[in-house]
């Protein structure tokens, strides 16, 4: 039987992002903040328990992303999240 073993492995044990909404002149974008290098996908809810994709992003060098287009505030509420895949 072949086996290996690895030691001093260090994985990024957790990539969470953090999401908010940032005026752009007279419109708003989603901005994700997280790990350079990574791919968060963003996805929205008008009720917590549905979630609809609305995009992702990779973040780069600075640690943030924005998410192409805008979002219209005037249309209700909505809920969004990142999520790293």
């Amino acid at each position: 039987a072949d086996a290996a073993w690895l030691d001093n492995v260090d994985l990024p044990l957790s990539l969470g992002g953090t999401i908010g909404l940032i005026a752009v002149g007279d419109q708003h974008r989603l901005r994700v903040w997280g790990r350079s290098g990574h791919r968060y996908d963003v996805q929205v809810s008008v009720d917590l328990k549905e979630w609809t994709p609305a995009g992702s992003v990779i973040v780069g060098p600075s640690g943030m992303a924005d998410l192409p287009g805008s979002v219209n505030t005037s249309e209700g509420a909505a809920y969004y999240r990142a999520v790293a895949p």
